[in-house]
């Protein structure tokens, strides 16, 4: 019975050691290999993500805001409903003008029939070329009066149009700036769209870097540390700011709905080639002032080292000056590495 149980004890003791050699294999740090490579040389700068097409939506006639279809991150279509504003007091004065039009008609219509009149008996001798320019006189005072009129009742029917808020193109609202209840004045912003399909990352960048950049060469965009992606066509804009002295630059962004305007990016612009020997920056752990990387040893464990960091070479990783040598092995995960593995 006692060598039944002792044979037990080493079976699950080799199951429960071939578990944990299984699990730490799974959770084995990544490896990179240090290496000679030609790498692009660039700047990188801080670009903030804007939309090409983007539109506030404004008040155009003053009124108290009664609806609002809309919240932040709605899609919408064109000519899309977003907002009402209270049209009672347009609605008066349409109806006011629409009034005024149909008296000035009836003055014109007795107008006319007056001239008409004139016209027969000024031909017949009984009344005088006077009081026909008379007649002639008030009957185009009276069209004049009518055209006037319906000018009017036009542009007080256009200004009950504008008590409705549509979306100007299709887009996204990023913002909306009142609240059902509030008083909206001509101009005042009342929502911000943006179309979704054009976005760019503007930065501005030193005039003494300008002149190294290549426009022709695409630049490439890093979100939240993750990998770098490529970017569209880079413009230079030709005016300076005279305060930082820095121009704007802006990079085309390809479609993807992780970009939303106000989003900070890094962008990397190239600028010639060259040879260095490079790690991926992920594998640097900073601490106070030190650089260091986990080096897979010969015995499969890592070691802590210190290296010296040369140029940020961007997409292509950290130049290494010093501390690690082309063909060793480096954790690309340094935490899980000196909390897995480290000595």
């Amino acid at each position: 019975m006692a060598q039944q149980k002792k044979i037990v004890i080493r079976t699950l003791s080799a199951a429960m050691m071939l578990v944990a050699t299984g699990l730490m294999a799974k959770s084995a740090p990544q490896v990179a290999v240090a290496q000679w490579q030609m790498v692009s040389a660039g700047y990188r700068a801080e670009a903030v993500v804007e939309a090409v097409q983007q539109s506030a939506v404004s008040a155009q006639t003053q009124g108290q805001v009664v609806m609002l279809s809309v919240k932040v991150g709605d899609r919408v279509k064109a000519g899309q409903v977003l907002a009402r504003l209270d049209d009672k007091a347009l609605s008066q004065g349409v109806s006011a003008s629409t009034a005024q039009v149909q008296a000035a008609q009836a003055q014109l219509a007795n107008a006319s029939a007056n001239l008409r009149r004139t016209q027969s008996l000024v031909a017949q001798k009984f009344m005088s070329q006077a009081m026909l320019d008379t007649a002639q006189s008030q009957y185009d005072a009276a069209l004049a009066s009518v055209k006037a009129l319906k000018a009017n009742a036009g542009q007080m029917s256009t200004n009950k149009d504008y008590a409705i808020v549509k979306a100007p193109f299709d887009g996204v609202v990023s913002q909306v700036s009142t609240e059902v209840g509030q008083m909206a004045a001509p101009g005042t912003p009342l929502l911000t769209v943006f179309a979704p399909g054009g976005l760019r990352a503007v930065a501005h960048v030193p005039q003494a870097s300008i002149s190294e950049l290549d426009a022709r060469s695409p630049a490439k965009i890093q979100l939240n540390g993750k990998d770098w992606q490529p970017a569209g066509a880079t413009t230079v804009l030709p005016a300076a700011d005279p305060v930082t002295h820095t121009r704007e630059v802006r990079v085309a962004l390809p479609a993807s709905t992780a970009y939303a305007p106000g989003q900070t990016v890094s962008v990397w612009f190239a600028t010639s080639q060259t040879r260095r020997l490079v790690v991926p920056a992920s594998s640097i752990l900073r601490r106070s002032e030190l650089s260091l990387v986990y080096v897979l040893s010969g015995n499969g464990k890592f070691l802590l080292r210190q290296v010296r960091l040369g140029e940020d070479m961007g997409p292509a990783g950290v130049e290494i000056l010093a501390g690690v040598q082309a063909g060793e092995k480096v954790a690309l995960n340094p935490v899980a590495a000196g909390l897995g593995q480290a000595q």
